[in-house]
């Protein structure tokens, strides 16, 4: 069994290319490039989260329980990923939906709690004149 994680792109798309002329399953390997692919915007999604964390005003107690926070909110994001890359699998939901819906949620959160930041920002700056 190959192991799709480990393989090259070009390896990956030749692989997938032999298993669809064989009539054989090509979903475990086709999930690894769209997940690949999306990297960079995953990325965005995490610094995007931890910056809300770290800004957001309702959290008391410092820094530590503020990084504490970010960390646990960013492997949250780790393990829900690789959650959902297994559910598309058994489900046989598209790769596409499976790679990007955690990413999109996790990124609609962390601006939904940015948009509360500068809600309360600017608020607090409106009481302050």
């Amino acid at each position: 069994m190959v192991v799709p994680e480990q393989m090259s792109l070009w390896e990956l798309y030749s692989y997938i290319e032999h298993l669809s002329e064989n009539r054989q399953e090509t979903s475990r390997y086709e999930i690894v490039p769209v997940v690949e692919d999306y990297l960079p915007v995953r990325g965005f999604c995490d610094d995007g989260a931890g910056a809300a964390v770290r800004l957001f005003p309702g959290s008391r107690g410092g820094g530590k329980r503020q990084n504490l926070s970010g960390i646990m909110l960013g492997l949250g994001f780790h393990l829900l990923t690789g959650l959902f890359g297994h559910l598309g699998l058994l489900n046989a939901w598209p790769p596409l939906f499976s790679a990007i819906f955690p990413t999109l949620a996790f990124l609609g959160a962390s601006v939904l709690m940015m948009w509360k930041v500068e809600k309360k920002i600017g608020l607090r700056m409106r009481i302050e004149d």
